[in-house]
């Protein structure tokens, strides 16, 4: 058992990495948040449904068939990477950049993490607190409300947990899209944190239902996985990309894990049918009350190193069509002002000015004295430029 979590758990984290690094790729610049949401959204899915289905199909079928069925959902896993891998591939070689990436990975050195900016380790510690709070109360989470609640069974207890994933399964797409449009990831992480904090209160210290609490956490993950995890590629350098992400999942995952062996030290029970303490649970969900603190406090020197370095995760990153276009046009004409200017024969005879259409070049030539140019360009003003003079009048 112990080695076959062990390789689910290897396999899961190089998934997980190799995912965030292909979408930090080919949405940069684009709807990163949403296409980060969209990917939290189907993992959810997931999550949800072995809520619901896990334990009922375990029941008519008996485990060694519902272990089965995980292996052929790992089947489809690995056929659907296979597909991802090879369009990765072939949609590099489409732009050019395959050589240029991997040229660039070639000077990727171990030694460069500690060279990783602050904006990165902040955003670091920011979701492995805010992940601490929340992974190991769900894996929990079932055993507290029927230990703490009286009418629920276990499986009722599993569909109330599961309103935390079915939340992120619909508001994770919105959220996404709305903080492509209006940017304050740094800012949005910090209420998500900030506003998870009375969750773990009402559940250890008040009688209201279970269910508003998982909602409303459920509600808070949705904001803070779409504003944490497209904040990466925002602030580190394309070639390490895939270093900062597997780097940042190995913190996540290591802080969990040890939060998972804190908590089972705090409940101090082997068995899961014997009935845990309620003072027991009250210091869990203090432990849990005391990550999500750290990650305000991380959230909030993010938002302080975001403002001196210049605002770039508070700031939208989507640009529209038109912006689009006009970054274009203006990298273009950086371009055309390198080109050198190129001599043409002189004409000093001329009694008329020489008319030229030239789309999109402007060359401007060196000529005799006394003889002017007048160089059209469609949907644009008369450059009128001599020797000795340079200016422009309307058409």
């Amino acid at each position: 058992m112990l080695t076959g979590r062990l390789l689910l758990g290897s396999g899961n984290g190089s998934v997980i990495i190799v995912r965030n690094r292909v979408t930090a790729f080919w949405f940069k610049g684009k709807e990163l948040a949403l296409a980060f949401s969209l990917t939290v959204s189907f993992a959810r899915l997931g999550s949800a449904l072995n809520f619901f289905f896990t334990q009922q199909f375990e029941s008519h079928y008996g485990i060694q068939w519902t272990l089965w069925g995980g292996t052929i959902l790992c089947v489809l896993g690995l056929l659907a990477a296979n597909v991802v891998s090879v369009l990765d591939v072939v949609g590099m070689k489409q732009l050019g950049l395959d050589g240029a990436i991997k040229e660039e990975s070639k000077k990727v050195r171990v030694q460069d993490v500690q060279h990783l900016p602050l904006h990165y380790w902040l955003l670091v510690f920011t979701v492995m607190f805010f992940y601490n709070g929340v992974f190991p109360f769900v894996a929990n989470a079932s055993k507290f409300i029927q230990d703490k609640y009286d009418g629920f069974d276990q499986k009722t207890a599993a569909y109330i947990v599961g309103a935390v994933y079915d939340c992120a399964l619909v508001l994770s797409a919105p959220v996404g899209i709305l903080i492509d449009y209006i940017g304050m990831r740094g800012v949005l992480a910090f209420f998500s944190a900030l506003l998870t904090l009375p969750v773990f209160a009402l559940l250890a210290f008040t009688d209201v239902p279970p269910l508003v609490s998982t909602l409303w956490l459920g509600v808070t993950y949705s904001f803070a996985a779409a504003s944490t995890w497209p904040s990466i590629p925002l602030v580190v350098p394309q070639a390490t990309l895939g270093t900062a992400m597997g780097l940042i999942g190995s913190v996540q995952m290591i802080g969990v894990g040890l939060c998972n062996l804190i908590v089972g030290t705090i409940l101090g029970t082997k068995s899961g049918e014997a009935k845990i303490p309620l003072w027991r649970w009250q210091q869990m969900m203090i432990f849990m009350l005391a990550n999500i603190i750290a990650c305000v406090a991380t959230s909030v020197a993010l938002n302080i190193v975001d403002k001196k370095q210049g605002g770039t995760l508070n700031r939208t990153h989507k640009r529209s069509p038109e912006a689009q276009r006009s970054q274009i046009l203006k990298e273009d004409d950086q371009k055309q002002a390198q080109i050198p200017l190129l001599p043409l024969m002189d004409k000093p005879q001329m009694a008329e000015p020489q008319s030229l259409t030239l789309s999109p070049c402007l060359l401007l030539t060196n000529s005799a004295p006394g003889t002017q140019h007048v160089i059209h360009q469609p949907d644009d003003p008369i450059l009128s430029c001599n020797p000795t003079s340079f200016s422009r009048s309307s058409t």
